[in-house]
């Protein structure tokens, strides 16, 4: 049976805490630093003769309770969320979980932002806090992606930069592929890759839109592993290839204006830092 103890705060850190029990000996606080309070509970993971390593109660062994929330896609119903104490921190049942980092944003966008929004979504949670930070990236943005391609009419198309050189010394080059179809009730069905030089992993969008292209019906979010084979195959043949690992990281279904959409692939995309006159759209 797991040791629960009693820990008071004396030094907060990023990531964690620095403490003593009761009877003075030291603990490690893991995730101590998300506590407000000077004294929380603790369960024990390791003893050592000079330390305790321990980590807060709010977010110890939480694993079989997020697998016995999640849908096929293991994502979280918004509905099963009692309130985002930050955008990073998630409460369901006074459990704490966080957000999947690369859609913090959003979460931050439909709680914060756009809490009508929240009900309709669904969210890819962790058990497990992750620092990430992104590197500058230079590509096209979602919005400006759709509005090219629905400006020239094209069914698909591939955006690029022209001028490589002109950014590869600041940040990280990258590209986009834009399909876009028309099914037989007239909705038009978007799908959006996005992929940065030499790395495999790769930011995919689907959306499916009204005939006018101002409401969207439905719109998720996922990551996508392939080999930098496949994945140049991808880009440049626009084929569709086997793919590798398949993450789903977010999803959002009802009558949602295009806006909120572009604001939130914003926040899910990392080529948001460009500048758009050095790319063009090419039929592919």
């Amino acid at each position: 049976m797991v040791e629960k103890i009693k820990v008071l705060i004396d030094e907060y850190r990023l990531g964690y805490a620095l403490g003593k029990t009761v009877s003075g000996e030291i603990v490690f606080l893991m995730n101590g630093d998300l506590i407000d309070d000077k004294q929380t509970n603790a369960f024990v993971l390791t003893k050592e003769i000079d330390c305790i390593t321990a980590e807060i109660e709010e977010t110890f062994n939480n694993e079989s309770l997020l697998q016995n929330l999640v849908d096929k896609d293991k994502l979280i119903k918004t509905s099963f969320v009692n309130t985002v104490l930050q955008p990073n921190i998630i409460d369901i049942k006074g459990k704490w979980f966080f957000p999947d980092p690369r859609i913090k944003k959003m979460v931050k966008y439909i709680w914060f932002d756009y809490p009508e929004l929240w009900s309709d979504a669904r969210i890819s949670l962790i058990t497990e806090r992750v620092q990430s930070s992104r590197a500058v990236h230079f590509g096209v943005t979602f919005r400006s992606a759709i509005e090219k391609v629905a400006k020239e009419k094209f069914h698909k198309a591939r955006l690029y930069c022209e001028n490589i050189k002109d950014f590869s010394e600041s940040g990280v080059v990258a590209e986009m592929l834009v399909n876009i179809s028309t099914d037989k009730n007239k909705l038009i069905n978007l799908k959006v890759w996005q992929g940065v030089k030499e790395v495999p992993e790769v930011f995919y969008a689907h959306g499916i839109l009204n005939g006018d292209g101002n409401i969207f019906f439905h719109f998720d979010c996922a990551v996508i592993d392939y080999s930098i084979t496949d994945k140049e195959i991808l880009f440049k043949k626009n084929q569709k290839i086997k793919r590798g690992g398949y993450k789903k990281l977010f999803r959002i279904d009802g009558n949602i204006d295009k806006h909120h959409i572009f604001e939130l692939a914003n926040r899910f995309f990392p080529l948001d830092n460009l500048v758009d006159e050095y790319f063009k759209v090419e039929r592919v």
